[in-house]
């Protein structure tokens, strides 16, 4: 039932993960008939140490957001809290979701920052998940 739960939880992710690389040229047209001139709020800018900075405040919120699901999924992992992890799952989905609305807000080089960053997190549940089934 874990190794399961851990695979369809990596699956989930990567399908996000992949979703997001096959649309970046749809959302460069999109992004070049919008002009965007709202003033980002600080607190929702500041990104945690080695995460990216990007432009938008939805997208920054977002990458911060999935920052803490990261950290919480790590202590979940180190402590074998398969409860923590069933709460978790359904937070990838709505996080998920929130990624493929990011995606659409993205301009220029956000898109290759945004696309590294969520590739290098994909990589990094999936060792988390292999972790957790012992392998």
């Amino acid at each position: 039932m874990k190794k399961l739960f851990i695979l369809f939880a990596a699956a989930t992710l990567f399908v996000g993960v992949q979703a997001c690389k096959s649309t970046p040229e749809a959302t460069e047209e999109v992004a070049t008939e919008e002009v965007v001139t709202e003033e980002i709020p600080a607190e929702t800018t500041q990104a945690s140490a080695g995460v990216p900075t990007f432009s938008n405040a939805d997208v920054q919120a977002y990458v911060n957001s999935y920052e803490e699901y990261i950290n919480l999924y790590k202590e979940a992992v180190d402590k074998k809290d398969m409860t923590k992890m069933q709460e978790l799952a359904t937070k990838g989905q709505e996080l998920a979701t929130k990624g493929q609305e990011a995606m659409s807000k993205l301009t220029g080089d956000d898109v290759k920052k945004f696309t590294d960053y969520t590739t290098a997190k994909a990589n990094e549940i999936k060792d988390l998940a292999m972790k957790l089934a012992g392998q």
